[in-house]
């Protein structure tokens, strides 16, 4: 499910912002993007946002800036003399027609070092704490849109119900129409009069043919499954997708299997329906 959130807050050191997108994606990915000197803090940070997020893409990006402790500099003198001869020997030799600028010194490495900068413990139990804040608010917006989805869903799980209900009703086999209609048929073809044994043995063999009962009780026993998805707690989405595949499979075959127009149209109806329902749950954790 999509989702957004936004915390600024500041450290002992300096201020930070963090920022989580989420995206619709079957799996679960995890982008992290952090100052250079919390990279040791990098694999934490993504257990955490795993542990949260347990389906589709998640990106965070943590900006720190306005930095309150100055890092302690130092100047390494003697690197930057013995740089000042090298370069004056360089310029009484190439004659350049304007002279070096000592400004070129700080330039070398190792003339100027600045003191590696160090979370303090103040400053990662703060960002922490705005890590934590930040998932909890992109949970809250995709909760919401997961309620949205989940009523969308229901729709379309009434409309198979009684999509399938109208199947059954319409798909019940009467042996004895069947047998006087083919009855009929090739006596008026023939002339002759069949023979019952073999005319009982064809209605037999046709009603098992379309017959749909099987389909009809596995895609009722499937609905009840996707009923029961939403009073659990744990993810739904996968499940979900899994259900809604074999609800397309039975309701394709019993379209394979009629001959009746109105439960042809009623298989292309319940089949919108499940396409929706498979859109929706690839949007569910």
């Amino acid at each position: 499910m999509t989702g957004y959130s936004f915390v600024e807050d500041k450290t002992d050191q300096f201020s930070f912002t963090v920022e989580i997108r989420t995206l619709n994606t079957k799996y679960n990915e995890c982008f992290t993007n952090v100052p250079r000197f919390m990279r040791a803090e990098e694999s934490e940070i993504q257990s955490i946002l795993k542990k949260n997020f347990v389906r589709g893409k998640v990106e965070l990006n943590l900006e720190v800036f306005d930095w309150v402790l100055n890092r302690e500099v130092t100047f390494n003198r003697a690197m930057a003399e013995a740089c000042y001869r090298e370069l004056k020997i360089l310029e009484t030799t190439l004659q350049p027609e304007r002279p070096f600028s000592p400004d070129v010194i700080f330039q070398f490495d190792g003339v100027v070092n600045r003191t590696r900068t160090v979370l303090s413990a103040q400053s990662k139990k703060k960002i922490y704490d705005g890590l934590l804040t930040a998932i909890d608010k992109v949970n809250i917006m995709r909760a919401k849109e997961g309620n949205a989805l989940k009523k969308d869903i229901i729709v379309s799980l009434k409309a198979i119900k009684a999509g399938t209900k109208q199947i059954r009703s319409l798909s019940k086999f009467d042996s004895k129409a069947a047998y006087d209609k083919l009855k009929d048929k090739i006596s008026a073809l023939s002339g002759l009069v069949p023979d019952d044994r073999r005319l009982y043995s064809e209605i037999a063999f046709y009603a098992d043919k379309v017959d749909v009962n099987e389909e009809l009780c596995r895609l009722s026993d499937h609905l009840d499954k996707i009923d029961l998805l939403f009073s659990e707690e744990d993810t739904v989405g996968k499940k979900l997708d899994f259900l809604a595949q074999e609800l397309f499979r039975e309701i394709n075959t019993i379209g394979s299997k009629t001959a009746s127009s109105q439960v042809s149209h009623l298989v292309v109806e319940l089949k919108n329906h499940v396409d929706r329902i498979r859109e929706q749950g690839r949007n569910l954790v």
